[in-house]
């Protein structure tokens, strides 16, 4: 590729000149080379993409070019690094290339982001240079919650996790997409080790966790477990879901896509959490009569109505949904087959075989007997599913 070619010519030349050791004065005139001629490279690109008269398809074709050869090029160069030692003057050639051609990428990124394409192969070099910034912060995130006091067990958990986003290794990352996902959480984290500390930290980092649509199945476990016997803690975090889930009630308000997340396929808890309250607004007027004639017994928590599930929903989701909320803690303080026993005598689907917004009615103390006895089997099954299936350690 023609626009690369300074670059790679620039290095060639530095190479087969190389003096005896690297000394400070020559690593200096290097880094000042590669940078005046990645910024030259870069006002090339824009002069192109200007040529175009902004027309949408040839840039999004010149950009994906651009991405596709930088990978290439970086790719080549990074190979060679194992049999060049760190000491050495081709080393530090090699790494100020590499550092050149990783901000042309990331600039690619950040001036033409509607044309770059998230999905292509990023450069090995690249990948490497976020995963060691990574790695140096979490280990700051892990010195700062562990100086807030945070429990040992969960502290295990994040660190693995980190250890994940920091090991190319253990968690492969082909393209900018999960990059950038990776890099936006770890830094969402350091941010907020930097700014709070002691108490105000173990605060905020549930919340943070949700909103960063963490999905990490063994942390989320670490909460359900820890508020299902620590009757101290169940009031913080209960009340914590409560706003996070009504700052949920704005979808936008989620800072990140929301098919991102660690376990592909695996819904966040804040999805979680945002679709139930997006069945429980439209309930919400119904919901108010309800509360002034219940008979079987008071509500301490009415966030979400048992008086709405999706048309669509699986048994399988059913169940999942209704083991979520149990297991954090909006249900712990009543027992599950009594919690049950009071939907399967509040609800009538009318001859429907779903729980659709149109055919649920509430009757209050008289539904037809047929019907509450095939809610009740329904949900009491998912109820013996929970209990026979508690969380992984």
């Amino acid at each position: 590729m023609k626009t690369l070619e300074s670059l790679e010519r620039l290095s060639a030349g530095l190479l087969g000149d190389l003096p005896a050791s690297v000394d400070p004065a020559w690593s200096g005139y290097v880094q000042e080379l590669f940078s005046a001629e990645q910024d030259h490279i870069i006002q090339i690109i824009r002069e192109t993409i200007y040529s175009f008269h902004g027309d949408p398809g040839r840039r999004s074709e010149h950009i994906e070019y651009l991405q596709t050869e930088l990978s290439k090029v970086s790719d080549r160069h990074y190979a060679l690094l194992p049999d060049s030692p760190e000491s050495q003057p081709e080393h530090l050639v090699l790494q100020a290339l590499l550092a050149a051609l990783n901000h042309i990428y990331r600039s690619l990124q950040e001036l033409y982001g509607a044309a770059f394409n998230d999905q292509l192969k990023v450069p090995l070099a690249l990948k490497a240079s976020f995963m060691a910034e990574n790695r140096k912060m979490a280990f700051k995130i892990i010195r700062a919650l562990t100086k807030a006091g945070e429990d040992r067990a969960l502290l295990r958990l994040i660190a693995d996790y980190l250890d994940v986003l920091s090991s190319p290794v253990y968690r492969p990352v082909h393209n900018s997409r999960e990059l950038d996902y990776q890099r936006y959480w770890v830094r969402s984290l350091h941010a907020l080790v930097q700014a709070y500390s002691g108490d105000q930290l173990r605060a905020r980092l549930f919340p943070e966790l949700v909103h960063l649509n963490f999905n990490y199945f063994p942390v989320i476990c670490y909460y359900t477990r820890m508020l299902q016997t620590n009757d101290a803690e169940v009031e913080f975090y209960q009340e914590e879901l409560v706003r996070v889930a009504e700052k949920l009630r704005d979808l936008r308000s989620i800072p990140i896509n929301i098919h991102y997340g660690y376990e592909q396929g695996t819904e966040s808890l804040g999805y979680i959490l945002a679709k139930a309250l997006e069945e429980e607004a439209a309930t919400l007027k119904k919901k108010l009569r309800i509360q002034s004639r219940i008979t079987y017994k008071k509500w301490e928590n009415m966030l979400f109505t048992p008086f709405f599930l999706h048309a669509a929903a699986t048994m399988e989701q059913v169940i999942y949904f209704f083991r979520v909320l149990i297991e954090i803690g909006f249900f712990v303080h009543r027992k599950k087959v009594v919690y049950f026993d009071y939907v399967a005598k509040h609800v009538e689907t009318d001859g429907q075989q779903g729980f659709s917004p149109g055919s649920v009615k509430n009757k209050y103390n008289n539904p037809k007997h047929a019907t509450a006895e095939k809610v009740k089997e329904v949900f009491l099954n998912a109820v013996r599913w929970i209990n026979d299936n508690p969380p992984m350690d």
